[in-house]
């Protein structure tokens, strides 16, 4: 049969096909995809796109897999302009592997767009600052960050000196410990100001400077997503934002990371008050995701209770989403009361995001949403840094909300 007759000769149903293997067989999307390559010449450049979109290496298989790798793309440079996203997460790393960290960190990739790192406390300072040439990348759109050191570090900061100022999109996980502020100002970067669109950042520690001496600007803001694991969310370093805001997610009742009550009595304490925020304060809010971690406390019922009572005529917000894995009855119908009476023009939907046997026990508790505007759509949730994902039913909510900040690719 000559190709041109054949049935796979079809562009769309290339796509279609390619697509069908990577959302069927996620885990094995790659190793599928190798022989899709070899199918024909139109099968060539989608499959390859799709081998080499994401690259994800850890400290373990370092040493095995990215050598192998730069001599293929140095036999074969076309395969450069596939890559798009880079996830690096080295802990513990020999010191005769920490070349190859560093060959990574200032390849020439043309056409990366996100990237992930992720650097162990015990990494030389020359390694952690090879990263700034990666963050130079003028393609870079986002940029996410695991940092074990204190965010006051040198290092931290002079991170941001070669920043590109394409990137729209931070995520920070700072892992603090008890490290105390700097007892003098911080010194300011020289780096021109960089306008985010998004800012992500969960912290062991307190959020008050963590974007101290760094060049971004929150005043065109239009996602936030805060957790703290041990101190208070202190708001004010993000008051810059609350103009501009349409997505603002955070967490209540958030567990205290290796704290417990007594040695002889391992309760894990719970961080209850990381949410004094004032809703009114953000005029533009559209989607309001809370997480709840810890329900069966009077702390917690408060807390809530305060944020939502914030909110007033002003308000534009159309969604509400709660995101838990427990269930209390009484929360549960306080909650319904709550929602039920908010003093808006346009009640928002308000999304549950639990598994089922959660949800019907939260539906069955709040007879007045169930009767109104309670909708159920279920998420991908990422548990340690709050990133919701929309499938397509919260796609459509959040569209018909209006909300420009939600989009993934």
């Amino acid at each position: 049969m000559h190709l041109k007759h054949n049935l796979f000769d079809t562009q769309e149903l290339v796509g279609n096909i390619i697509g069908h293997v990577i959302d069927h067989a996620p885990g094995q999307s790659k190793r599928d995809l190798l022989p899709c390559a070899l199918v024909a010449r139109l099968w060539t450049y989608p499959a390859q796109s799709c081998i080499f979109r994401q690259l994800r290496w850890s400290s373990t298989d370092l040493s095995s897999r990215w050598p192998l790798l730069h001599r293929t793309l140095g036999s074969a440079p076309y395969l450069v302009q596939h890559i798009r996203r880079l996830c690096i997460f080295c802990g513990p790393m020999p010191t005769n592997l920490l070349h190859l960290f560093l060959d990574m960190c200032t390849f020439p990739f043309t056409h990366l767009e996100h990237a992930d790192v992720s650097l162990h406390y015990t990494m030389p300072v020359q390694n952690v600052l090879a990263v700034r040439q990666l963050f130079g990348l003028t393609t870079l759109r986002s940029v996410a960050i695991h940092w074990s050191r204190s965010s006051y570090d040198e290092p931290f900061h002079r991170l941001w000196e070669l920043c590109s100022p394409s990137i729209k999109h931070l995520a920070l996980n700072l892992h603090d410990g008890h490290h105390p502020p700097p007892k003098s100002a911080p010194r300011r970067s020289q780096t021109p100001v960089i306008f985010l669109e998004s800012l992500h950042i969960v912290i062991n520690g307190s959020s008050e400077h963590a974007l101290d001496d760094t060049p971004f600007s929150l005043g065109k803001l239009n996602k936030l997503s805060v957790a703290s694991f041990t101190e208070p969310i202190l708001w004010h370093p993000f008051a810059r934002s609350f103009q501009s805001v349409q997505y603002l997610a955070f967490a209540i009742g958030v567990r205290v990371l290796g704290s417990y009550d007594t040695p002889s009595n391992p309760v894990p304490k719970y961080n209850h008050t990381p949410t004094s925020i004032d809703l009114s304060l953000l005029p533009n809010l559209v989607v309001l995701a809370i997480r709840l971690d810890w329900l069966k406390s009077g702390v917690t019922e408060a807390e809530l209770s305060k944020v939502l009572s914030s909110i007033n005529a002003v308000n534009q917000i159309s969604t509400i989403i709660f995101q838990t894995w427990v269930f209390e009855s009484s929360m549960c119908e306080k909650l319904d009361a709550k929602l039920s009476s908010l003093p808006m023009r346009q009640p928002p939907i308000v999304v549950l995001d639990m598994n089922t046997e959660i949800y019907s026990q939260w539906r069955h508790h709040m007879p007045t949403l169930r009767s109104s505007n309670l909708a159920s759509f279920f998420l991908r949730f990422d548990e340690q840094f709050l990133c919701f994902t929309p499938n397509q039913q919260l796609r459509r909510a959040v569209a018909d909300s209006k909300c420009s900040c939600c989009e993934v690719d």
